[in-house]
């Protein structure tokens, strides 16, 4: 088994009386594999400190949620807000005066004007859409 060697500095080659050999051509290359274990380490602690400073955001923004009197799941009330940020100066007609008798097919013709309110539909799933089902959409 290969073993994984240690250098402390003080080789002949480093102090000058290895015969003119450079240093660098010395030091043995290093493993691939040591190589991508010390990648995979790295890539592990920068997730790590991510996540760290994800947690301290997510426990702050909702203290600030809870202070603003509207608690509730962190990334729901994110979603809404950046929604409503998306949507900000663009106002929806609240509902285009249609004529009664036009709506119902009355042909009274009275003349009254009612606002009519559009309908909101909320779908809330218990689980994911599979694939199956997205293709029959």
């Amino acid at each position: 088994a290969p073993t994984k060697r240690v250098s402390t500095g003080n080789t002949a080659a480093g102090s000058g009386s290895g015969g003119g050999s450079s240093a660098a051509a010395a030091a043995p290359a290093k493993d691939p594999t040591c190589l991508r274990m010390e990648r995979m380490e790295a890539e592990r602690e920068e997730r790590r400190r991510t996540m760290k400073a994800r947690k301290i955001e997510r426990a702050a923004e909702e203290k600030r949620n809870i202070a603003a009197g509207n608690p509730g799941d962190v990334d729901f009330i994110g979603m809404v807000r950046e929604w409503r940020a998306d949507r900000a100066g663009t106002a929806l007609p609240r509902g285009d005066p249609v004529q009664l008798g036009a709506a119902t097919g009355d042909s009274t013709g009275t003349g009254r004007e009612e606002l009519q309110q559009p309908k909101i539909c909320i779908c809330v799933r218990k689980r994911p859409v599979s694939d199956k089902e997205r293709k029959k959409l």
